[in-house]
Formats: structure tokens, C-alpha cells, sequence
């Protein structure tokens, strides 16, 4: 009994900690509320920067990745957070296929850059390591002062 037990506690500590969630910066907007962000984005002449990404898992290199995102962007887009785990089949068909498309790459965090009326697609951005994805995203934002 001793010896199952010891094991059981060994083979939780091996399993480390659960993986923690995270959060977004404020003023992200849950595709739940995509009318809401669409008259924003209208009212302040904005685009709309579709955010994928999973806050409940625990990668850290997600969570710094979406936040730089949400943060470089938010100037001239609202960000609208999907999660792959709910928001699949609520978003708009256009996001949906730009973020399937291979520009946006098979790892989250991604991107998608529509206009306000969810009628085009301004940018892709697939998660990149380090300068590079910050390179991406300048250039996203680039793309969306120049529309």
C-alpha cells in the first residue's frame, strides 16, 4: 500500500504543474462580441484584427506572443480574440479561411487583419520566433494604415 502510494506522488510530481491560463491585454474583444467590435472598428475607423489563440493552455511563448500582438495592433485594429477551443464555427467565413490558409501557418498564435465589415482580408500573420514576428507584425500594421 505504501509503495502504490509513494508511487502515485512520485508520478505527480514527474507530471509537473498544470498548465496555467492567461490573459489578454484589456480591450481585447471575445469573438462573442464581434457586433460590438465591428461598429468600434467602424466608429473609429479601424480594422479588425482576428487573434487566435488558446488562454487556457500554458505555453508561455503563446501568451507573449499574443499579448505583443494584441498590443502592437491595437492602435489601429481592434483585436478579437477566437478560441480554438469554442469559436470555430461562430467565426466569419472569410477569418475562418485565412486562418486555415498556409500564410497563416499551423501554430498559434495567428492572425488574421480584416477590415470592419469583415469584407476583406488586409494580413496573415503566422506566429514567428522573436524579431521576426515582430517584424510581421509591423508589417501587418503597415498594411493596415495603407488600405
Amino acid at each position: 500500500m505504501r509503495a502504490a502510494a509513494l508511487a502515485a506522488v512520485l508520478w505527480l510530481l514527474a507530471a509537473g504543474p498544470a498548465p496555467a491560463a492567461f490573459t489578454l491585454p484589456s480591450g481585447v474583444v471575445p469573438l462573442s462580441d464581434l457586433p460590438a467590435a465591428r461598429a468600434k472598428a467602424r466608429r473609429e475607423g479601424k480594422a479588425l484584427a482576428f487573434l487566435f489563440v488558446d488562454t487556457r493552455g500554458g505555453c508561455g511563448l503563446c501568451a507573449q506572443a499574443a499579448r505583443l500582438a494584441a498590443e502592437r495592433l491595437s492602435p489601429a485594429a481592434v483585436v478579437v480574440h477566437v478560441d480554438p477551443r469554442s469559436d470555430l464555427g461562430r467565426m466569419p467565413s472569410l477569418v475562418r479561411d485565412a486562418l486555415r490558409s498556409p500564410a497563416a501557418g499551423q501554430v498559434s498564435p495567428r492572425l488574421a487583419v480584416t477590415d470592419a465589415a469583415v469584407r476583406r482580408v488586409i494580413a496573415v500573420v503566422p506566429f514567428r520566433y522573436g524579431k521576426a514576428y515582430e517584424a510581421a507584425l509591423d508589417g501587418a500594421l503597415r498594411r493596415i494604415r495603407g488600405r
